[in-house]
């Protein structure tokens, strides 16, 4: 294993026992993909195994590519630079006691505002030579991370930078993938900031293995009991009695008496606890989001929120196929002041799914309504594509309750009769399973709550809700409500007799 090049006597490493990762640290050290989200317990070690991925990354990388490292450069990334010295210290001082670092063969300063540590040529020993490692600080972003594009990033507390900042990385890493391939990669690193906000939205997504594949990216967690060199076994020195560390630990076991739920979760599960209030509260990214393929031998359903309930509200079409009883939720188009008719000429008949014959559309009943002297959005719709929408009024509960029957698992199959491909990202974050597209934020469907997060009131917030409820709609117009739904009977008159209709 590369870290024995470590010595035993390195007080930086776990008491002189060398570096020895945990089984959870294990999983980040040997991960190939090229995004890592790791979210840290408090004593999790986030600094150490981020600081250890930087090492490892600089041995493979110099190793691999030799004289053409020379000359290129590696970020340790925080919003301010005294976020960036645990991983800097880490990356140096492991350097440092690495055959890189003897006889001269490095120089690293001691201040990290910014800190750089240069790594010079094992083959020619030319001074004039070298691999750098920079930290750089994301207050002064449009000037620091536009000028290289490095060969892999840590994020320190990534949780208190902004979305805009991993996009920023994220396309500066692009050239260094490009011409070093099995480089160019990203490593974020933090806890949990509360539970809202892109980060914790983002370890959720990055947990799919749909969206793994998709984002060549994936999320862990090292939780705190998982580090046995600080809660490993041991005797309790109140009650003189052993114990098998982990969660068990009288130290974990006190927090979590202390603690609220939310705050023991994150601070010492690594786990963030889902935004209090969701109403669709069993989607879960890992089981809901897969990809899946569009097929033209299927009907093509197609699901419309106009977007008439206020500012929040956006034109929103959702795609769906049927495939042996599941829905499937192969696409979407969503957009922000945007008329029917641009929607229709621009995005929708343009679309590689239109020419299949077999369209059902499905509108908000809202579709119906004229907005001044404007044709409404059905009549639009039928002059521009042929498309008769079906619509009807949807009581909310009664098309919340339906949704959460599809996002069920079926006994008989063990799928959710309902999935998203990971392409589909607006109803994806209104559903809870990650950021908005347009800013990167959290944007969910909930119930009203308190100051506590207690849900109050019967019908939750009429916003970002727009593809669930195109979908909703759709569901309903094809397969009823849900059975458990009470169903008022009511009698309409015909000539000749009287029939039953459940409404």
């Amino acid at each position: 294993m590369l870290w024995a090049i470590l010595p035993d006597s390195d007080p930086i490493n776990h008491r002189g026992r060398g570096y020895i990762p945990t089984s959870d640290q294990l999983q980040v050290l040997d991960d190939d993909h090229g995004q890592i989200l790791v979210a840290g317990g408090d004593r999790g070690g986030k600094s150490s195994v981020s600081g250890m991925k930087a090492f490892l990354g600089v041995l493979e990388f110099m190793g691999t590519y030799g004289q053409r490292a020379m000359g290129e450069t590696a970020w340790i990334v925080g919003e301010n630079y005294e976020l960036t010295r645990p991983e800097y210290e880490y990356t140096k001082t492991w350097l440092r006691r690495s055959p890189l670092g003897g006889k001269a063969g490095m120089w690293a300063s001691t201040p990290v505002n910014p800190g750089l540590i240069k790594i010079y040529s094992p083959k020619t020993g030319n001074r004039d030579e070298w691999f750098s490692i920079k930290t750089k600080s994301t207050a002064d972003a449009v000037e620091s991370l536009v000028a290289e594009s490095p060969v892999f990033v840590l994020v320190c507390e990534a949780a208190k930078t902004s979305i805009e900042v991993y996009r920023r990385l994220r396309s500066r890493v692009s050239e260094s993938r490009a011409r070093f391939p099995g480089f160019g990669w990203i490593m974020m690193g933090g806890s949990f900031e509360g539970s809202l906000g892109w980060y914790p939205l983002m370890w959720e997504q990055w947990r799919s293995e749909a969206v793994q594949r998709k984002l060549n990216a994936r999320s862990f967690s090292l939780p705190a009991a998982g580090n046995n060199f600080v809660f490993g076994p041991g005797v309790d020195p109140q009650t003189n009695k052993e114990h098998d560390g982990g969660l068990n630990h009288p130290e974990l076991v006190q927090l979590k008496a202390e603690l609220p739920e939310n705050i023991f979760s994150e601070r010492v599960l690594a786990v963030p606890m889902p935004p209090a209030g969701r109403v669709h509260h069993l989607f879960q990214p890992q089981t809901h989001i897969y990809d899946f393929e569009y097929r033209d031998d299927l009907p093509v359903y197609i699901a419309i929120d106009p977007g008439f309930s206020g500012a929040t509200s956006h034109y929103h079409i959702a795609l769906l196929q049927k495939v042996d009883g599941q829905w499937r939720n192969f696409d979407e188009i969503a957009h922000t002041k945007v008329i029917e008719e641009e929607i229709i000429e621009s995005f929708v008949k343009k679309a590689y799914w239109w020419k299949n014959p077999n369209k059902v559309a499905v509108i908000d009943t809202a579709g119906g309504a004229h907005a001044g002297a404007h044709a409404s959005n059905i009549e639009v719709w039928r002059k521009l594509t042929g498309l008769h929408l079906y619509h009807q009024k949807v009581p909310v509960m009664s098309g919340i309750e339906r949704m959460d029957s599809f996002l069920k698992i079926n006994a008989d199959t063990s799928e959710p009769g309902i999935v998203f491909h990971s392409r589909c990202q607006w109803i994806i974050s209104e559903l809870g399973g990650g950021p908005h597209p347009i800013d990167g934020q959290t944007h969910i469907y909930q119930w009203k709550t308190d100051q506590y997060g207690n849900v109050v009131g019967k019908v939750p917030n009429d916003r970002y809700n727009d593809g669930v409820k195109a979908i909703t709609y759709l569901l309903i117009h094809e397969e009823g409500y849900a059975r458990s739904e009470t169903r008022r009977t009511i009698r309409v008159r015909g000539r000749k007799d009287r029939h039953r209709v459940g409404v």
